[in-house]
């Protein structure tokens, strides 16, 4: 198939890289410090971002999942040593160390911090970002709002680029909290399809999620992911994860550890959020969002 991708592109073929494992000696970096002394620095390893935010959560096992709140919401999976079948979400070579592949899931969001910045710069309800969760604290719950943020489309599961935003069920009593913490709501919703399609497609649970980037600096927008979800969710009190299985990986390959065994825990605590809804809640919230999806859909 990537043959006849790079032949329809007219790629050559000899401009391809050639196939490396993840630890493997890609060169040197040369450097000079400000007083003229030099040093060749070698690459050791190489791993590219949303896999490396799983590898640096510790995520290893397959189920272990990672979801990175950025511009949009990627979910990273490990799904084990075996390429599985193919399904809704994408399927990638995690990293391959000694000679043993691990791949992984990716599935993501098509916005969800590019909404919090359409509320605050296109409708004026926030003064910064970090004001979205004190928001929507403000009100018990979403006043029966709806609200499908598929302002470029739906990804994963759903995959429909013709969907658009869709605020359903509001009255003269809505506010823009009530807004703002069905917006939350949604980002778990979209989460509880995406680990309902890995469930369905691979036969794979995913059990609890670390989030990371933006959003998950909000306890309520943690917390409201782990009452849709009905699992706990986990936030690191180390953010640089991507950079930390870089520096990992460079250490297997340096000899510094043996092997991944020997490799260090993630530094610093974590804060857990456990779900608090109870299971009647979390049914009438995922009902209501599949009767949004469905008229959100095909709008273009």
């Amino acid at each position: 198939l990537w043959g006849e991708w790079i032949d329809y592109l007219g790629l050559p073929r000899a401009a391809q890289p050639r196939p490396v494992p993840t630890l493997h000696h890609f060169g040197s970096i040369h450097v000079t410090d400000a007083r003229g002394g030099q040093a060749a620095v070698p690459v050791l390893a190489m791993i590219s971002d949303q896999q490396g935010a799983l590898f640096g959560y510790d995520c290893r096992a397959p189920g272990q999942a990672a979801c990175t709140h950025g511009t949009a919401s990627s979910v990273n999976v490990v799904a084990g040593h075996t390429l599985p079948a193919p399904g809704r979400t994408k399927t990638y070579l995690a990293w391959e160390l000694d000679g043993q592949p691990t791949y992984s899931f990716e599935a993501d969001t098509t916005v969800s911090g590019a909404v919090i910045r359409w509320m605050q710069e296109q409708m004026g309800w926030l003064h910064r970002p970090a004001d979205l969760g004190a928001l929507a604290q403000t009100v018990p719950d979403t006043g029966g709002v709806v609200f499908v943020p598929a302002f470029t489309g739906l990804g994963i599961p759903i995959e429909d680029r013709t969907a658009r935003g869709t605020l359903l069920g509001m009255t003269l009593d809505t506010t823009p909290a009530h807004i703002a913490r069905a917006f939350l709501e949604s980002i778990g919703c979209q989460l509880h399809d995406i680990r309902s399609a890995v469930a369905e497609d691979h036969q794979i649970s995913i059990d609890q999620l670390h989030v990371g980037g933006g959003m998950s600096a909000s306890d309520m927008a943690c917390q409201v992911q782990a009452d849709v979800l009905g699992i706990p969710v986990v936030r690191a009190e180390h953010a640089e994860t991507t950079a930390r299985a870089a520096a990992l990986l460079a250490g297997l390959g340096a000899g510094v550890w043996a092997n991944v065994a020997a490799l260090p825990r993630l530094p610093g605590g974590e804060t857990v959020f456990e779900p608090q809804a109870s299971a009647d809640t979390r049914a009438h919230i995922l009902v209501n969002w599949q009767r949004a999806l469905e008229r959100s859909l095909g709008w273009i």
